[in-house]
């Protein structure tokens, strides 16, 4: 016996097909939020053994960037590790900043100045100089040549050192003679006088 029209089931619905975002068989593309970049970090740097009056005539580099030294406590930004270091002048010192040691604290920076190089002019071809005090311990009393450069007398409060040295020379009179050295390059004269005069 046939089905009457009431005992019949209702028609499924058909779901409609969902739209496809993008090409086909790909997933969407998935973003990640934005990450701050990086700021760098602030240093104090503390540059010691040079009086201010002394450092004002120096600069101070920055990796890569140099400033006048206005102070002997300075601040700096830097991105990384970075070296800084004293130029400009008779004195030396670098220290490299890293994060860590920035903030611990104030990051010495040791200023040394260079040594005295002593070009003596005006002695008599094949004369000997000895210093006899200022100079080195192993310096004292040795014998060195004029015209190829003394040694190098480091300055051992930083701003001045006091020497003495004896010149001779055949057919001359020995001569000593004293000078005050400051670091750095510096031409010192010298007059023997030759015997018989």
């Amino acid at each position: 016996m046939p089905a009457s029209p009431q005992e019949s089931s209702p028609p499924a619905e058909v779901a409609e097909p969902t739209p496809r975002i993008g090409r086909p068989g790909r997933r969407p593309r998935r973003v990640n939020p934005a990450v701050p970049a990086d700021t760098g970090f602030e240093c104090e740097v503390s540059i010691a053994n040079i009086p201010l009056s002394t450092a004002r005539n120096l600069k101070l580099q920055v990796g890569r960037s140099t400033r006048p030294i206005t102070s002997t406590r300075m601040r700096v930004k830097v991105d990384k590790k970075t070296l800084v270091s004293i130029t400009e002048g008779d004195w030396r010192g670098s220290v490299t900043l890293t994060r860590d040691a920035c903030a611990a604290g104030a990051v010495p920076l040791q200023a040394k100045p260079r040594p005295a190089v002593v070009r003596i002019v005006g002695a008599p071809p094949e004369a000997v100089a000895r210093c006899l005090s200022g100079c080195k311990k192993k310096d004292v009393g040795a014998n060195q040549t004029p015209d190829k450069g003394l040694r190098a007398i480091p300055i051992a409060d930083g701003t001045s050192q006091r020497v003495k040295f004896a010149f001779q020379a055949a057919g001359y009179h020995d001569l000593k003679q004293e000078w005050t050295l400051h670091p750095g390059v510096q031409t010192l004269r010298v007059k023997m006088r030759p015997r018989g005069n």
